[in-house]
């Protein structure tokens, strides 16, 4: 009994122990904030890119994946507003135009954000409809994922109107584009 009893008491130690080094060598779970906005979004892009995807998430067999690029022009310190949308629709849809929900489900997605581990490099990558101001080409220290709302896409006459209505925990996103829409095939 005594045997056991110590057995018991050693591995607790040990358990406890290896819980403190954490603290002690200060190390941290990384794991990326959903919003760094301080104030709501309200911008018209002025550029738009759209990739189209099949079969790139194994969650979603049966849709295809839509890959927006909104940007407006750069302003005085060369930052420019970005709205990348990351869009799922049926397989069987011909065609962008619909309601996206953002979320994970249904037929029209405007996918939250995610992580997702590349089984081959074993590198993290985060996807999902996301808002941001870029600089060089990246967007870093503003942004916002969408949590809720809805994209809405139409045609008319050789135009898209491209309208996000969403929000990213407490701040609003609006974002508009309105024009011709190159559907590049994704690799």
């Amino acid at each position: 009994m005594k045997k056991r009893v110590m057995t018991i008491l050693a591995s607790a130690l040990m358990v406890l122990g290896l819980g403190a080094c954490d603290d002690f060598l200060n190390v941290e779970n990384y794991e990326q904030e959903i919003s760094t906005l301080t104030e709501n979004v309200n911008f018209k892009a002025d550029k738009a890119i759209c990739k189209r995807f099949e079969d790139i998430y194994a969650n979603y067999p049966k849709h295809t994946n839509y890959f927006f690029e909104l940007t407006g022009p750069k302003d005085e310190k060369g930052e420019q507003e970005v709205m990348i949308l990351d869009l799922m629709l049926p397989e069987i849809k011909v065609g962008l135009e619909g309601e996206y929900k953002v979320g994970y489900t249904g037929d029209y997605i405007a996918l939250s954000k995610f992580d997702v581990i590349d089984s081959a490099s074993g590198m993290m990558y985060t996807g999902g409809c996301c808002y941001g101001k870029a600089k060089n080409g990246y967007i870093s220290d503003y942004y916002g994922y969408l949590t809720e709302g809805r994209v809405l896409i139409s045609s008319v006459d050789g135009n898209y109107y491209v309208t996000v209505e969403a929000k990213s925990e407490e701040h609003t996103v609006w974002v508009q584009y309105i024009g011709p829409l190159e559907i590049i095939e994704g690799k």
